[in-house]
């Protein structure tokens, strides 16, 4: 399968996928995008409701160009808080179309490495950060109570409705514990009504450039 890269606004790349034609993030800024939705308005504000915690367990829908993994891998070395990873991801890039994009950045260590580590293991990419890949479907997701904090990533619920359904976000709140977040870039009515129907409490927050508005859903 061949991703194309794509150069967004604030310079970093994103890619392109052949079979759903989306960008896998935002052509306005793919970094900046990133760091406001799942950094800004997932970890750091989850972290701030939970100044007692040292260590933090998150999951991630879509490890995609990972870079959203890279981003949290260096944002828990520059706090020292432990984090935990886990990822799914049904479609991998090739570790060469990795090797590209991360030439754009100035983290391109910890890209690659994120990418040539094994599937299915807890690998230990700095001191305060350990990622567990899998290959699977969100589908299959059957953990209780297990994450602090959700970065719901899949592709638009144009391109894959069925990981954007109320079934889907019961799954997640089974799988959050009390007090968890889930962090996403969609605030399209069906999905905040789904959100509700399983369980969460949502908040409109602005969203990122190009993005009038993005979505946390709080489990309580």
């Amino acid at each position: 399968m061949e991703f194309s890269i794509v150069i967004t606004e604030d310079g970093s790349p994103t890619l392109h996928h052949p079979v759903f034609e989306q960008n896998y993030h935002s052509i306005n800024g793919a970094a900046s995008e990133s760091q406001h939705i799942f950094i800004q308005n997932g970890l750091d504000y989850w972290l701030h409701n939970n100044k007692d915690k040292t260590s933090i367990d998150i999951f991630e829908m879509g490890f995609g160009s990972g870079l959203n993994a890279m981003l949290t891998a260096k944002r828990a070395e520059d706090l020292k808080v432990n984090i935990i990873y886990t990822t799914y991801e049904s479609f991998p890039i090739s570790i060469d179309t990795a090797i590209e994009i991360s030439t754009y950045f100035e983290n391109s260590e910890i890209l690659i490495n994120l990418h040539q580590c094994p599937w299915g293991q807890a690998i230990k990419i700095n001191n305060y950060f350990t990622i567990i890949k899998k290959e699977k479907k969100m589908e299959c997701i059957d953990a209780i109570n297990k994450f602090d904090l959700i970065y719901y990533d899949a592709f638009s619920p144009i391109s894959q409705p069925e990981l954007w359904t109320t079934e889907i976000f019961q799954k997640l709140f089974k799988a959050t514990k009390n007090q968890g977040l889930l962090t996403t870039y969609c605030a399209k009515g069906s999905v905040k009504r789904s959100l509700k129907e399983a369980g969460w409490q949502i908040t409109a927050l602005k969203g990122p450039k190009g993005k009038r508005e993005m979505t946390i859903a709080e489990k309580h």
